[in-house]
């Protein structure tokens, strides 16, 4: 492989874990002050899956009324989706008030960003952040020692055949 395609492989990789790492820690360490404030009257609840390439993903999703995109938490696992309790904590017909997170973006109609849910200003769900944190340090550190290990020990010069 040419030198300038090994350096522009590297950059990439070591971008893609900066940005991951740097993403969840700002997500795990966001300002309650900076999320969006939505307050609506549920209409709907239900628990749905995506599916990508190779992995499924379920959420919690809530229909409010005059709201034409839906929100929600994602969820790891099936199990975890069915067995939380927010489902059971979130009434239809009442009105709350949804804190999203500005980083989740829309897609599909869905935004997953849900970092808290209050109702009569009593927290009903709120988002544990122990995993985006410490997710985002391991993707820091892992870019951080690759650079190292690739700037110390790589062939840096175009090996002819």
């Amino acid at each position: 492989m040419p030198k300038s395609l090994r350096i522009i492989v590297l950059i990439f990789f070591l971008s893609a874990g900066l940005y991951a790492g740097v993403l969840n820690v700002t997500r795990a360490t966001i300002n309650k002050s900076k999320l969006s404030v939505i307050e609506g009257k549920v209409i709907d609840k239900k628990i749905s899956e995506s599916k990508s390439l190779k992995s499924h993903s379920y959420h919690l999703e809530f229909q409010l009324a005059d709201r034409q995109t839906k929100i929600g938490i994602a969820f790891t696992s099936k199990s975890q989706a069915y067995t939380d309790s927010t489902y059971y904590r979130i009434d239809t017909g009442k009105t709350y008030k949804f804190y999203l997170d500005k980083t989740f973006p829309t897609s599909d109609g869905l935004n997953n960003g849900i970092d808290k849910i209050e109702f009569n200003n009593v927290v009903v769900f709120n988002k544990s952040h122990k995993f985006e944190l410490y997710g985002g340090l391991f993707f820091i550190l892992l870019s951080i020692g690759l650079a190292f290990v690739s700037i110390k020990f790589g062939k840096w010069k175009d090996v002819s055949s």
